[in-house]
């Protein structure tokens, strides 16, 4: 039965009319009058507002009256009537089905598998759900592969914008690449920090990330492995509209098998950066600027803040009853932006942020002021810091050169207790750039002694709290805190 039919019958059922319907949901109604003529097919988010609240009304009508001989063939049988969770699900689940076989009846291109043990069909909020969750919580102790096959547009449907994406592998030492994709937009910090939280959660897998042009005709997939796929289907626009959800051992085994025929490199992300605004030569000037690339703004990263400046701040914007661990955890990395004279000192960790989004602050960053001569100063206590790193071809950007930049030189770095991590662009292609990665634990103990001779250096005269909407932001980014498990 096509999905407007049952919407009649439901309708009929609970004593609604299509215009007490498009009330109660906000929805114009000659939107339904679309749907129940059968000339309009709503979107998944408007289809799952429909049919939760349809489902809902219809258990509350059922299990006050009699059964309803229009719909007694969308129920399970033996069901017992005093469940109306029970009938709210079957109903829901009915409506469900019914707009995915009415959708596929209209595009023949794709194909619904019917009575699949294994197949589960879910929405894009449950995809979106879904996802929240695979990123934040692990699957288990042992460590999950994720293989990536899904594309932009599928992934800015989902986490509805995004500037920046940043995969890495807990394995070191690591080449990871950063993808850019949208570098006109500017983020909203609410909306942001979910996704900055998803992507710093994936210490905990190793990852692979794949572009689906490049194997035209498959489908955009997750695979976890010994778990389950998800496969998406995507309508003109490139927007999800259905995912399946499989777990049948020989489709995961056919997935793993494709997998592996594509001769990945298990720590080699890589992705084209596709900026459409790019087209003069990318040092000229101030043309990175210009052109909204401000994510190399910075020359380099790694001051640190201490314990009473952030306490100023925090004082400042009236944040109370703040975690003493949780502000121990935050001294744990820091990031500092050389620029016009001033240095703009970035809190940048998760646990920080936790707690910012929960006192509903808006704020992630700080203004340093230092006049030439600090500057200069820090500069030069940093260059000797840098010395140790040289034969690891690390090396210090001058901010006042004019010749070009070596492709060789990291654009910034930042390291943590157990961790250090280079922003360098890619080799071979000035489109392209990636961190380097590494947790060996001599290596940075012996950067952590050469980094403590800045701590004295960046000392503020007047800390003046900047919103994460204003545009002069940009190193948080494009860090990620690398915590231990």
């Amino acid at each position: 039965m096509y999905y407007e039919t049952l919407l009649k019958l439901l309708i009929k059922v609970t004593h609604l009319k299509s215009k007490d319907l498009s009330q109660e949901l906000h929805y114009d109604s000659s939107y339904f009058s679309k749907w129940l003529n059968g000339h309009y097919l709503p979107s998944l988010t408007q289809v799952e507002t429909t049919n939760s609240y349809l489902s809902n009304r219809f258990a509350n009508v059922i299990y006050r009256n009699n059964l309803q001989e229009d719909v007694r063939d969308f129920l399970p049988g033996n069901l017992d009537l005093a469940s109306k969770v029970i009938l709210k699900k079957s109903i829901y689940n009915a409506l469900n089905s019914s707009y995915f076989k009415s959708f596929y009846k209209r595009d023949e291109n794709l194909t619904l598998v019917d009575d699949n043990p294994f197949q589960t069909i879910i929405g894009l909020d449950a995809i979106k759900q879904f996802l929240f969750f695979l990123y934040s919580k692990p699957l288990g102790p042992e460590k999950v592969h994720l293989f990536y096959h899904i594309n932009h547009s599928f992934l800015k449907s989902i986490f509805d914008s995004y500037q920046n994406l940043i995969l890495f592998s807990n394995e070191t030492p690591v080449v990871v690449h950063f993808i850019l994709e949208n570098p006109g937009s500017f983020f909203q910090f609410d909306d942001f920090y979910d996704i900055y939280y998803i992507f710093t959660e994936m210490i905990y897998y190793d990852l692979f990330i794949y572009n689906r042009t490049v194997s035209a005709g498959q489908p955009e997939f997750i695979y976890v492995r010994n778990h389950f796929v998800l496969f998406f289907n995507m309508d003109e626009n490139g927007l999800p509209i259905i995912c399946n959800y499989v777990t049948d051992p020989d489709v995961l085994e056919q997935t793993e098998a494709y997998i592996k025929s594509l001769n990945l490199h298990q720590h080699t992300l890589m992705k084209t950066i596709q900026d459409p605004y790019f087209e003069v030569d990318f040092f000229q000037g101030n043309n990175y600027r210009d052109h909204n690339l401000h994510i190399f703004d910075s020359f380099f990263d790694g001051s640190f803040l201490n314990e009473s400046l952030i306490n100023k701040i925090l004082k400042r914007n009236h944040i109370k009853n703040f975690d003493s661990e949780v502000l121990k955890n935050t001294l744990k990395l820091k990031n500092a932006t050389y620029r016009n004279g001033n240095i703009t000192i970035t809190i940048n960790s998760v646990p920080f942020f936790r707690s910012l989004r929960d006192h509903k602050l808006s704020l992630a960053s700080h203004i340093l002021e230092m006049d030439n001569d600090d500057m200069k100063k820090c500069i030069d206590i940093m260059s000797k810091g840098l010395e140790s790193m040289r034969t690891s071809h690390f090396y210090m950007i001058d901010p006042y050169a004019n010749e070009p930049l070596d492709w060789d030189f990291p654009l910034s770095f930042y390291m943590t207790d157990h961790n250090f991590v280079a922003k360098k662009l890619y080799s071979s292609s000035k489109w392209r750039f990636k961190y380097i990665i590494s947790n060996n634990p001599e290596f940075v103990k012996s950067l952590r002694e050469s980094f403590n001779l800045i701590r004295n250096a960046a000392y503020a005269k007047e800390v003046t709290p900047l919103r994460i909407k204003e545009r002069l932001l940009s190193t948080y980014h494009t860090t990620i805190t690398l915590e231990d498990e």
